[in-house]
């Protein structure tokens, strides 16, 4: 098993030993994540040199590292998500934090999703690849951070 595969895992099986006797394994739906504010701390930066529009509370999985955040424009790459990873952990905080998937596109290896809040203008668009995917970054999820406004334009 290799390190990124740790980082997925680690935190779970923690979680997991860590559970009461008869709760389900179901309890633990919310993965583990961390906020893009607090990655970029973790890897030695300051979260208020990223672009404005960046939200620094979003959340990426928690096998994200190597935080790439534009300064002017909103958006940015995180290593260690796959496909599969991403549809996961985003279709799962979707449904629990309210927001409104309004595009997805699949293919092997492959995802890409739009989503927007359900009242208010924050959304992104996010994408990841797996290993043999459709591009030459796998393991790596981009996203943006339009406004509704944008995305209607």
């Amino acid at each position: 098993m290799n390190k990124d595969m740790l980082k997925i895992f680690r935190p779970i099986a923690i979680a997991v030993a860590l559970l009461p006797a008869g709760v389900p394994i179901s309890a633990l739906a919310a993965a583990p994540s961390i906020s893009i504010a607090q990655l970029d701390r973790q890897e030695g930066h300051d979260p208020t040199h990223m672009a404005k529009g960046i939200p620094r509370d979003f959340p990426l999985p928690a096998s994200s590292h190597h935080l790439v955040a534009n300064t002017t424009l909103s958006l940015g790459t995180v290593q260690g998500v796959d496909a599969t990873i991403a549809e996961h952990f985003y279709h799962h905080y979707f449904k629990q934090a309210g927001w409104d998937v309004l595009k997805q596109a699949k293919a092997p290896g492959f995802i890409m999703l739009t989503a927007c809040q359900k009242s208010g203008e924050q959304c992104v668009r996010l994408s990841a690849s797996s290993p043999g995917g459709m591009t030459s970054t796998p393991n790596q999820l981009r996203f943006t951070f339009p406004t509704r406004s944008d995305l209607k334009r």
